[in-house]
């Protein structure tokens, strides 16, 4: 005959392959009334809602927790064996009682564990902002296709974006990163992930159109941020940086700020603040260089030296002209500065508008008092130019400039391009990432300590105070903090122009011309979307005082002549 606790056993086992309580119960008629509550409490605790572990880490914790009990049902056996008092029936119950109390300890570790390693739940979405035209989501989750997209939507794990042409949305991830999506991109969040100190995993695939990347650096050697296009992969670890892929042809990426890692195939390259490259399919990457843009009408084609609103370049076969320009269009070239100094197009495209303008970045060689040389191009300075930070010889800067009649390069606007000081290598996106904390963690800890994880890691959400901005994320931006007790403004103020899709810097520049000039700030930020650069709203709000004109000079008294005095002639000598 079976004996009891076997009896039990077979009975939970029976439990766990998925029987009913009631057909388990009917088999085994013959099965004590404790061991049938102690099914019960088996059959609750299975009906729980907690977050699953492993199952391999789930197997293996099981099984220790039947060994358990295994070996306290001998050890009472034998007991009861020796003393043959009717009682060891009772103190059974007690050690089964005891035993099912740990595994309802290591249920609730369990579940304080798999929280833990979740991390906040507004880690595991994005939120769109700043949604114009047409923007559409295909979830997998979804059996209704494209769905169009508008501020406030979230976007999860293995979502596929796409935008039509004059349309773009930006996505902000909860800790303060962003994406913004360009016109006619298209792109599969292949990876969205968190944790709670702020940790970020983040992977794309990117097959088409533009896309602009804000990267907070990032916390923790397994966090990465990385972008995969049919010709190479883009790795970082705190920079803004931009990625344009022509299906079929080629992938630009550049860096405004901070350092990325470029690969392709067996080839790799560093690019920092300012500089480009280009990967083509089978002809790898181009050596980083830093990078040019203009637009404006083309005015001449000689040979593969064209001239667009008085820069000269040249177009290589390797480069992407999407038509057949003739001079007299309005076109966007894009390209790189070689080492020579000569200017080398990679991208030519109808502009969008008829607006003049161009930008180069470099390295400043000399600094003149009217002129810099930047790479081998010579820049002219003038009362107009407005020069943001406070620039060196060494350091890297971008510059909008205008050609003049004289053919002279003429800065408008000169900003210094931070360098990022953090040696830190990319970390690879591809990695197979476990679920396993850093360090190792104690199975059984005690109550006192679960409890603790549990309260202080996770976000209180009956706080009626917290504010939940565009991120999803109801904890305070310290940065928004800052701008609020500085310029005496509410935080959400702050975070609602953050989520309008200005950084904390222009935010802070808008606030401190406002302060200097009397201007409110809804003008200066209407100012901005019209078009007008910051260095011309600056020179519109704060007009440069003329200059004093020296005083005239009293003329000096004319000197009287002196009177002429007639010497008397002398008389002769006799």
């Amino acid at each position: 005959m079976m004996r009891n606790d076997d009896l039990l056993e077979r009975m939970i086992a029976e439990l766990e392959n998925g029987q009913s309580l009631e057909s388990i119960a009917g088999k085994s008629p013959s099965a004590e009334d404790e061991d049938k509550q102690l099914l019960e409490l088996v059959h609750a605790i299975r009906g729980l809602d907690y977050p699953k572990m492993d199952p391999q880490k789930a197997n293996l914790q099981k099984r220790a927790v039947m060994a358990e009990l295994r070996r306290q049902s001998q050890a009472q056996a034998r007991q009861n064996a020796v003393s043959k008092k009717p009682a060891a029936k009772h103190t059974r119950r007690w050690a089964w009682a005891g035993a099912f109390a740990v595994l309802a300890l290591m249920v609730v570790v369990t579940g304080a564990a798999a929280i833990w390693l979740a991390g906040p739940g507004s880690a595991h979405r994005a939120t769109l902002v700043d949604v114009t035209g047409v923007v559409q989501v295909a979830s997998s989750e979804s059996e209704t296709g494209w769905v169009a997209l508008k501020d406030g939507d979230v976007v999860k794990e293995g979502d596929h974006l796409r935008s039509s042409a004059d349309s773009g949305a930006a996505l902000v991830f909860f800790e303060g990163s962003r994406t913004v999506l360009g016109e006619n991109a298209d792109v599969v969040l292949t990876t969205l992930d968190g944790g709670w100190n702020k940790s970020l995993k983040i992977a794309f695939d990117q097959t088409s159109g533009e896309t602009h990347h804000s990267v907070i650096p990032l916390r923790g050697q397994k966090s990465f941020f990385g972008v995969e296009t049919p010709f190479g992969q883009v790795n970082v670890h705190g920079t803004m940086f931009d990625v344009s892929v022509d299906q079929n042809e080629q992938a630009i990426i550049s860096v405004d700020t901070g350092k990325v890692q470029v690969t392709s195939g067996d080839a790799e390259v560093y690019l920092t603040s300012g500089q480009t490259t280009t990967a083509r399919k089978g002809l790898g990457l181009e050596t980083p260089a830093y990078q040019f843009s203009v637009q404006g009408q083309l005015t001449s084609i000689v040979g593969e030296q064209w001239t667009v609103a008085g820069v000269q370049f040249t177009v290589p076969p390797t480069a992407l002209v999407l038509s057949d320009f003739q001079p007299g269009d309005i076109i966007l070239a894009r390209g790189r500065i070689l080492e020579d100094g000569s200017y080398v197009a990679d991208r030519i495209e109808m502009a969008k508008n008829d607006h003049e303008k161009a930008k180069l970045t470099g390295e400043i060689v000399a600094m003149g008092s009217d002129h810099w040389v930047i790479g081998n191009t010579t820049i002219w300075l003038g009362e107009e130019t407005e020069i943001n930070g406070t620039p060196e010889i060494g350091d890297v800067v971008s510059v909008n400039f205008i050609v003049l009649d004289d053919q002279r390069w003429f800065a408008k606007e000169i900003e210094l391009l931070d360098e990022d000081d953090e040696e830190t290598e990319p970390v690879d996106a591809t990695a197979t990432e476990t679920a396993t904390p850093e360090g190792t963690m104690t199975l059984t800890p005690s109550l006192e300590q679960t409890l603790t994880l549990m309260a202080s890691e996770t976000p209180g959400p009956d706080d009626e105070n917290a504010f939940t901005d565009c991120t999803g994320n109801a904890e305070a931006h310290p940065e928004a903090i800052t701008l609020s007790e500085r310029y005496n403004v509410p935080y959400e103020e702050i975070m609602e122009r953050f989520c309008q899709h200005y950084g904390f810097g222009e935010i802070d520049l808008v606030y401190s011309l406002s302060a200097e000039t009397g201007t409110p700030v809804d003008e200066i930020f209407e100012m901005r979307e019209s078009g007008m650069g910051w260095g011309e709203i600056k020179a519109l709000l704060q007009p440069k005082p003329t200059k004093e004109l020296n005083p005239t000079k009293e003329p000096k008294p004319t000197k009287v002549p002196k009177e002429e005095v007639i010497k008397p002639t002398k008389k002769p000598k006799k």
